[in-house]
């Protein structure tokens, strides 16, 4: 039963201050074009066009044509599994998904086939081609070398970076999925791309090396795509990463920093409360600090070197690096260093796309149909997509959903309402008198819940949110001590200050674990169930203390005055 509210309301809560404080989001990488505009959706439409005049009977490009159109579906047609292409890729991988025709056929003599198809099936309908899923990943796993790595099987001792990605793509979205996914595979896995970053934060074609030629040493974009991306898809497989915290601007956040992953867990030290605290979802014991350093300087890399126009492999290489930027974007909460990169490479692909809709260029040994493709990937940004699939529960027509999900119409499509959730959203709900339904599905949305915009934006929401702890709406002070109280920051401590006096035991409760996951206290005070102002007091001032202590010259907000 809620208690009565003493009122806790401050003017910073009106429209026009709102208006004022939240500055508009912009959407990663993306300022001139997005998947969805017209010139975007008529280079996607020419592309298919092309793919479906100049097909090939082969498994790995049947599966990526269907994968192309999928995705092009996704964003244009209100039944995104129907399409010709999709329907070839389908047959073409029942046709070869059985155990015999897996160990013996050519087309899985590398591992490109076998894991492409797994993606495309799970993203299809993972429930529907939940057998030939099954029997893929069992494929996979079996194909896992002792180095953790996987390659060609004519040369079981050498692992192969590009291979690495899809693989790691294939176990990510099993597990998302709700499939069995060991995760000593993906902990050998991601050590082997750790083992075999070169020193300058990229990553070659093999290790070892086994061919001679000054190519077999080239640190390529492709790769150093490839391989990066497979090392954020593992990091969050294994639990080792916080989202709570993307997009956060921690005390230890400056300029400095811009290529360090914020949302890495420290799980190395089990008995270290920050760690106790930190991993309670990782999966493995793993040298973090080794991980962070990987990230930081494969992202370092691409701050210094990326360009949306490759000399090798360009499309290849455009579509691993879209999965790249969005896997980032998800976990760290943003991809800062690589700024303006959809764009630049929309540009890129106006200028080598030809009037019967073909893509390609530069070197390599790929066919245009199978370079078109890649195109369509990169421009539709299929792994956003994918995220957003499995994070807020994209679907079409509403099937899917849980029940207790808002669901919005964006053109022809549907989707929940956590994919537009925002801070932003939240404010904006404060000075809605119709939204008293959406409240109790923010709570339940709170892990999708994000802030908006740059880093001055982000900045003045949280200051807001700390003020929202006197807001006389429970549900807006619980919302806000459950988002803050997933950062570990000194700033907001005088909001869960505050919050402690709150007449909500709810309130209480979450204020004081947000003050022990700050302090790194795991055996910090309890709290009754419901507690009374004595003990509400003693608990306040014990925390008092604590601040005291770390921050000398910190100011409390202004305390209610008792009823």
């Amino acid at each position: 039963m809620q208690l009565p509210v003493r009122f806790r309301q401050l003017a910073v809560f009106g429209t026009v201050a709102l208006t004022l404080l939240i500055l508009p989001a912009t959407v990663s990488a993306q300022v001139k074009y997005d998947p969805e505009d017209p010139v975007v959706q008529e280079m996607i439409a020419r592309g298919l066009d092309y793919i479906s005049n100049n097909q090939s009977n082969l498994i790995g490009p049947r599966i990526m044509f269907g994968m192309a159109a999928y995705k092009a579906n996704v964003l244009a047609s209100p039944k995104p599994k129907e399409h010709p292409l999709i329907e070839l890729a389908v047959a073409k991988i029942r046709e070869k998904c059985t155990e015999d025709r897996l160990s013996g056929s050519n087309d899985f003599e590398k591992m490109y086939a076998s894991a492409l198809a797994c993606v495309f099936l799970l993203e299809l309908d993972a429930e529907e081609y939940r057998a030939e899923i099954e029997v893929l990943l069992d494929h996979i796993v079996r194909r896992q070398q002792t180095s953790g790595s996987w390659g060609y099987r004519g040369n079981p001792r050498v692992g192969d970076t590009s291979q690495m990605q899809y693989i790691a793509l294939a176990l990510w979205l099993a597990d998302l999925r709700g499939f069995k996914v060991d995760p000593n595979v993906g902990k050998d896995a991601l050590q082997w791309m750790i083992d075999t970053q070169e020193s300058n934060g990229g990553w070659i074609y093999q290790k070892p090396i086994v061919v001679s030629g000054i190519g077999a040493r080239t640190v390529r974009h492709s790769l150093v795509a490839a391989g990066l991306g497979t090392v954020y898809l593992y990091a969050d497989l294994l639990g080792l990463v916080d989202r709570s915290k993307s997009g956060s601007l921690g005390p230890t956040a400056s300029e400095n920093d811009l290529d360090l992953p914020p949302a890495v867990s420290d799980v190395t030290n089990e008995t270290d409360a920050e760690s106790s605290a930190e991993a309670r979802r990782a999966k493995v014991s793993f040298d973090t600090g080794a991980l962070r350093s990987c990230m930081s300087s494969g992202n370092g890399w691409f701050s210094r070197n990326f360009s949306a126009d490759v000399e090798e492999y360009p499309l290849y290489y455009l579509y691993g690096f879209e999965r790249y930027a969005s896997i980032r974007d998800y976990v760290d909460g943003h991809s800062r260093g690589i700024d303006n990169w959809y764009d630049e490479g929309v540009d890129y692909l106006r200028s080598v796309q030809t009037s019967d809709g073909a893509m390609g260029g530069g070197r390599g040994e790929i066919s245009a149909s199978i370079q078109t493709a890649f195109g369509i990937l990169f421009l539709t940004r299929s792994m956003e997509i994918t995220i957003a699939g499995k994070a807020t529960g994209l679907a079409n027509g509403g099937e899917g959903f849980r029940d207790n999900v808002i669901l919005k119409e964006r053109g022809d499509r549907i989707v929940s309402g956590a994919v537009e959730r925002s801070i932003g959203d939240l404010f904006e709900l404060l000075d809605d008198p119709q939204g008293e339904d959406e409240w109790e599905l923010f709570m339940e949305s709170l892990d999708e819940l994000k802030l908006d915009g740059d880093d001055v934006s982000r900045t003045q929401q949280l200051a807001t949110l700390r003020m929202l702890v006197r807001h006389e709406k429970y549900e807006a002070r619980l919302i806000a001590i459950k988002f803050l109280g997933k950062q570990r920051s000194l700033d907001n401590v005088p909001a869960f200050i505050y919050a402690l006096t709150d007449p909500d035991p709810r309130i209480v409760a979450e204020a004081n674990q947000a003050m022990c996951f700050v302090s790194r206290k795991t055996s910090g005070p309890e709290v009754s169930e419901n507690p009374s102002r004595t003990e509400s007091n003693s608990l306040k001032d014990y925390w008092i203390q604590w601040y005291r202590k770390i921050r000398p010259d910190g100011v409390l907000l202004e305390m209610p005055e008792d009823d």
